[in-house]
């Protein structure tokens, strides 16, 4: 389980015991979750058999086409939580967290994002919400490279370098 801590506006992120830094406070109804507006986004970071699993949006964000299965945080939602879910409802698949890789301010779409080292524990990925996904690709990291050229966040990068299959 993951423990939530409350925060205020001028606090960066939010500690859990179990999972280090997770972004959105349990809400105390005192106002405080206005300062985290737009809402933040968890991102499932999925590597299986070598590939990392990316969704083609049906409706881009901005210039952002092909992500990682994501949605919004509600208040007092765990980054991880969130990636869970948003792994089975776009893409059909049952995944365990692992670990938060890291957050920042995304520097196309102006989201905060929280991505979250997932496992992937069951399912075939599909559009399984064709109104969000248009197509989902486990890619190598020669398609990633070719879908994503600028790149990943260097922590999430990092983590998928040592697990991806050369292509």
């Amino acid at each position: 389980m993951v423990t939530k801590y409350r925060m205020s506006c001028s606090m960066s992120s939010v500690y859990s015991r179990s999972w280090g830094p997770d972004v959105v406070p349990a809400s105390g109804g005192d106002g405080d979750d206005a300062c985290m507006s737009p809402s933040p986004v968890a991102g499932a970071v999925i590597v299986h058999s070598g590939r990392l699993l990316l969704v083609r949006r049906a409706s881009p964000v901005g210039v952002l086409l092909w992500t990682f299965p994501s949605g919004k945080v509600e208040p007092g939602e765990a980054a991880s939580e969130v990636a869970v879910r948003e792994a089975r409802e776009e893409v059909g698949v049952s995944v365990a967290p692992l670990v938060i890789l890291g957050s920042r301010v995304h520097p196309l779409s102006s989201r905060r994002v929280v991505y979250v080292a997932c496992q992937l524990l069951a399912g075939e990925a599909h559009a399984a919400s064709p109104r969000e996904v248009a197509e989902v690709a486990w890619v190598d990291r020669g398609r990633l490279t070719e879908l994503v050229p600028d790149g990943l966040y260097g922590p999430v990068q990092a983590w998928v370098n040592g697990r991806l299959a050369s292509g």
